[in-house]
């Protein structure tokens, strides 16, 4: 930032302390957004194969919970543990409703397999 840019600030009301704090701010998050973009160059891919696998697997766990739903179905708390979506918000609430990538206030009824 120039002196004049800095004066120009100042003269608009800012406090002339905020300025080398604004300054350190910027190094660090430019720091960071390095550190993340190595981070996102270095991480593994998903391979066809992986994401095949994994959509097997979520479906044969689907079509068990759905069974077991059924078997429990006159004991609502027996058959809440076969419920996915009753299983993501219990997950949901004990990591302080963080959900990550999605919304908090919503859950979905079955998550679509990964693409």
């Amino acid at each position: 930032m120039t002196d004049e840019l800095a004066a120009e600030i100042n003269a608009k009301g800012m406090d002339p302390l905020l300025i080398p704090n604004l300054k350190g701010y910027a190094d660090t998050l430019k720091a960071a957004n390095v550190t993340q973009g190595s981070a996102k160059k270095n991480r593994p891919k998903i391979s066809e194969a992986s994401i095949i696998a994994l959509n097997e697997i979520y479906n044969s766990v689907i079509s068990i919970c759905e069974i077991c739903r059924n078997i429990f179905k006159s004991d609502p708390v027996k058959s809440d543990m076969y419920s996915f979506t009753k299983t993501v918000e219990a997950l949901g609430n004990n990591n302080g409703g963080n959900n990550e990538g999605g919304d908090q206030n919503q859950t979905p009824s079955t998550p679509p397999p990964v693409q």
